[in-house]
């Protein structure tokens, strides 16, 4: 077949196609709403895992994005703050012990994101209890932590 009768035919089934979905329009225009709705559901969660200690922040890091995660990192407090400027996380890891400008100033400068804190030292329940007044802390995590428990506790809060 010559390759123009092949170009014709193929812009009719093209227009047949067209004329169709114009006639069902509405149809099409739902068709199309759901599908944005499923796919605003995979979408990929962004966190950003605060910690000075560079094998604990490449660890949980792994984790996450093997989990399906997009995973940023920063090394501490002024870092994320920095970080912050150019991207918005769905969730902040931070650690609570880390040189720099204190994570209770840190925290009081971030607004609309989640934060869970993360801490290799115990803490009493009336410390925790004072470091999580602010309205975006949602969750605590005592370091060394199980890893399956982190993924289940981040799906949680991500409402995955």
């Amino acid at each position: 077949m010559p390759k123009i009768i092949k170009k014709e035919q193929n812009f009719i089934h093209k227009y047949i196609i067209l004329k169709a979905l114009e006639e069902m329009g509405i149809q099409l225009y739902l068709v199309v709403i759901n599908s944005f709705k499923k796919r605003e559901k995979r979408m990929v969660k962004t966190i950003l895992v605060v910690d000075d200690e560079p094998d604990i922040r490449q660890s949980v890091k792994m984790i996450l994005e093997r989990n399906g995660y997009r995973v940023i990192t920063a090394e501490d407090g002024d870092d994320c703050l920095e970080k912050l400027k150019e991207t918005k996380p769905d969730l902040i890891l931070l650690d609570i012990m880390m040189p720099g400008t204190p994570v209770t100033e840190v925290v009081k400068q971030i607004k609309d994101i989640k934060i869970a804190f993360m801490s290799v030292v115990r803490i009493s329940d009336a410390r925790k209890k004072g470091l999580t007044t602010q309205d975006n802390v949602v969750d605590f995590f005592q370091k060394p932590f199980n890893v399956a428990d982190l993924i289940d506790r981040v799906e949680v809060i991500l409402g995955r």
